[in-house]
C-alpha cells in the first residue's frame, strides 16, 4: 500500500471511530527507509513544529507552524519546507511551500484561505512564485449543504482575461435505513461536459463507513467504470478486507485485482497486521501473497511505525525496495493558550536515534543558543554555541556514543529546554 491510500485508509477509520482521538499527542517527525538488499538505508526525514496548543497526526490535519523536509545522500540536505499561519483562534489562512536552493530556501507555492467552523468562508487561492512577485494561478470556491457536507467545489484558472470557471466537482447524498449513497463528478466547462465520476455507498445512513466506491468517466454519451472498491467490516466496525476491481468491458463482469486484509486490531480500531494479495487468472483463480506490514501504535492509537515485507513464494521477507517508516511524537496540551514567558519550542527527533539526532528550535525573540547533549552520569558528550536567530536547524551525530539514555539541554538568554533522549544504533 503507497503512503497516500495509508493515509486515506486510517482518515476513513479514524471518522469511524472516535476512540482513536489523537488530543494530546501529536506528530513531530517522521523517517523512511528502503531496503536495499542488506541493510535499511534512510531515505528522507520531516520535522513537524508546532505553537503550544495546536496539534495533528497522520489521520488529523497537521497544524503545524513549520515542517521542513530533509533528504540523505552523501549528507542530509534540505529538500521542502512548509510554513503555515494562523488566525487567533486557530484557522489556517496561509500555507507556503519551498525549496531549497543549494544554500537558501526558494519559494514555490502558496495556498490562502478564510475559514470558520471547519468551512472556508473564501476562495482557496493558489499563487506560484516567479521569482520577483507572487502569481495567481487558480481559485477554489466552496459550498455546502445545510449538513456541513460539501456540496461543490468549483475551480477557476487565473487568465489573461483574470479568473475563468474551468471545472467543478458537485457532491449528491443519498439516504436511506441502511445503504445510503453519494456521487462526486468532475465537470470541465471548456469542454461543456463531466468526465469524472466516483458512486459511493455506505453501510449506514450517516456515511460512517465505506461499503462501495465506484470510480468511472464520461465517454461523452455515458458513464464508463473503471474501478472499484468494496469494503467489509466486523462486528465490532473493524475494516477486515477491502477489495480493488477493474471492470472488464468485453466480459461486463468486475475482474479482482488486489485484496487487501487487516487484523489484529487494537482497541482504537487499529490494524497491526496488513497482508495485501493480487489474483492470479489461472484456472478458476485464487489470491496469492504478494506484500505484508506490520504496524505499531502508541497509546493514542497514533502510528509508530509501518515495516513492509514481500513474498519470497515461501516466506515473507525483506526484499529490494521494501519500506520502513518510523513516525515521533510528543505530549501536548491541546487548551493551552500560549504563554509569553515560552520564548522557546524545541523539537527532536527521531527518538530513539540511530546515528543522528535533528533538533528543531523556534525562539520568539531571536538568542544565541548553547546545545549540550549529557550522558546519564551527567557527563557532556556534545556541545555547540548557535548564533542568534529565531530559527535553528541543526544535527548531532551519535554514530560514536554508546547506545542508552541521554538528554539534551538547550540553554538561551531567558529559557532553557531539556528533553531525555534514547540511542539506539537499531
Amino acid at each position: 500500500m503507497n503512503n497516500i491510500a495509508l493515509i486515506l485508509l486510517l482518515h476513513i477509520i479514524v471518522l469511524s471511530h472516535e476512540k482513536a482521538n489523537a488530543q494530546g499527542s501529536r506528530l513531530i517527525g517522521r523517517a523512511n527507509y528502503v531496503w536495499t538488499g542488506s541493510a535499511y538505508v534512510p531515505i528522507d526525514t520531516t520535522g513537524y513544529f508546532y505553537a503550544t496548543h495546536r496539534g495533528g497526526d497522520l489521520c488529523h490535519p497537521l497544524n503545524f507552524d513549520s515542517a521542513i523536509t530533509k533528504v540523505y545522500g552523501s549528507s542530509l540536505t534540505n529538500y521542502k519546507r512548509i510554513l503555515k499561519t494562523y488566525t487567533g483562534s486557530g484557522s489556517l489562512t496561509r500555507a507556503t511551500t519551498s525549496t531549497w536552493n543549494a544554500s537558501t530556501w526558494r519559494d514555490s507555492c502558496r495556498h490562502s484561505m478564510t475559514s470558520s467552523g471547519g468551512h472556508l468562508t473564501s476562495p482557496l487561492l493558489c499563487e506560484t512564485w516567479s521569482g520577483t512577485s507572487w502569481d495567481s494561478a487558480y481559485k477554489k470556491v466552496f459550498t455546502y449543504v445545510t449538513s456541513g457536507d460539501i456540496l461543490n467545489v468549483k475551480r477557476y484558472a487565473y487568465t489573461s482575461s483574470g479568473f475563468v470557471l474551468d471545472s467543478e466537482r458537485v457532491f449528491t447524498y443519498g439516504a436511506g435505513t441502511t445503504n445510503s449513497q453519494g456521487q462526486q463528478y468532475d465537470f470541465d466547462y471548456e469542454q461543456g461536459t463531466f468526465y469524472n465520476t466516483n458512486d459511493y455507498s455506505y453501510t449506514v445512513p450517516n456515511r460512517e463507513l465505506f461499503a462501495t466506491s465506484t470510480h468511472g468517466y464520461w465517454s461523452g454519451s455515458t458513464i464508463v467504470y473503471c474501478f472499484r472498491y468494496n469494503y467489509n467490516y466486523d462486528g465490532s466496525g473493524n475494516l477486515i478486507t477491502k477489495t480493488f476491481q477493474v471492470y472488464n468491458a468485453t466480459t461486463g463482469a468486475w475482474d479482482n485485482k488486489r485484496l487487501f486484509t487487516y487484523s489484529s486490531f487494537t482497541t482504537g480500531h487499529m490494524p497491526l497486521l496488513e497482508i495485501d494479495m493480487q489474483w492470479d487468472t489461472t484456472g478458476a483463480g485464487f489470491w496469492y501473497n504478494y506484500e505484508k506490514f506490520d504496524y505499531t501504535y502508541n497509546s493514542f492509537n497514533q502510528m509508530t511505525s509501518r515495516t513492509g515485507y514481500a513474498w519470497s513464494g515461501s516466506a515473507w521477507a525483506y526484499a529490494l525496495g521494501q519500506s520502513l517508516s518510523y513516525y515521533y511524537y510528543e505530549g501536548y496540551n491541546p487548551l493551552a493558550v500560549a504563554s509569553k514567558d515560552e520564548t522557546m519550542q524545541l523539537s527532536i527527533f527521531p527518538n530513539p536515534a540511530k546515528d543522528v539526532l535533528h533538533i528543531s528550535i523556534q525562539q520568539t525573540e531571536p538568542a544565541a543558543l548553547t546545545i549540550a547533549l549529557y550522558d546519564m552520569a551527567g557527563r557532556e558528550v556534545f556541545e555547540a554555541n548557535i548564533a542568534a536567530k529565531s530559527k535553528t536547524e541543526t544535527n548531532i551525530h551519535t554514530t560514536h556514543l554508546p547506545a542508552g539514555n541521554y538528554v539534551v539541554k538547550v540553554t538561551g538568554r531567558d529559557s532553557a529546554r531539556s528533553e531525555k533522549v534514547i540511542i539506539s544504533h537499531q
